[in-house]
């Protein structure tokens, strides 16, 4: 199916934010795009971080997002908002897992 879950976790409609999706196949090596266990270097905060400050020095582009604590995340998922006149937070992209890891 080759690129079919990136594909699918970057244009379908029901995909949320934070979704991995992958083949369904045996292994996850072929199959069409479902919901995936990420693996656990995908959760992993501070490796997250560090890739983002690393992508920012190598690109040179600098994205000035407000930081979003526990109490924005939830307030952003239920629609509240926790300030008087809340900062647009970005959507957390889906993402996936490819065949290969």
């Amino acid at each position: 199916m080759g690129v079919l879950p990136q594909l699918y976790a970057a244009t379908a409609p029901q995909v949320r934010g934070g979704q991995f999706f992958g083949p369904d196949g045996p292994n996850e090596k072929k199959g069409h795009p479902t919901v995936v266990e990420p693996v656990d270097a995908a959760r992993d905060e501070a490796l997250a971080e560090r890739l983002w400050r690393i992508s920012e020095e190598l690109t040179g582009v600098r994205a000035d997002w407000p930081a979003l604590s526990d109490g924005n995340l939830r307030a952003r998922d239920t629609g509240a908002h926790t300030s008087p006149r809340p900062t647009p937070a970005p959507r957390p992209l889906a993402t996936f897992r490819s065949a290969s890891g």
